[in-house]
C-alpha cells in the first residue's frame, strides 16, 4: 500500500533501521477501515521491532492472495521462551 511505502521511506531517511517492503501477488481492494487497520497493524509491528529486537535490517513482506499475509523479519536478537 501506499501509505505503507511512505511510512518504510521515513524509516529509512531517520537512518533508526533499514526497512525493506516488498509486495507479492495481486492487492485485495479493502475499505478505508481495513486499510488503516492493516497500517496500523505493520506500524505497531516495525515499532516493536525497532524497540525491542536491536536490528538494523527489517523486512516487509506484504503477501496478496485471497487474504493478505504481512511477514515481517529482522536481524535483531530474539527472545527466550523459557522465561514465560
Amino acid at each position: 500500500s501506499h501509505a505503507v511505502q511512505e511510512m518504510c521511506e521515513r524509516i529509512n531517511l531517520s537512518g533508526i533501521i533499514e526497512v525493506q517492503l516488498s509486495e507479492s501477488g495481486h492487492k485485495i481492494e479493502m475499505d478505508k477501515k481495513r486499510e488503516v487497520m492493516v497500517y496500523r497493524i505493520i506500524q505497531e509491528m516495525i515499532n516493536n521491532a525497532i524497540r525491542h529486537s536491536k536490528a538494523s535490517l527489517l523486512k516487509v513482506q506484504l503477501v496478496w492472495t485471497d487474504t493478505l499475509d504481512i511477514i515481517i523479519q529482522d536481524n535483531g536478537q530474539g527472545f527466550d521462551f523459557d522465561g514465560f
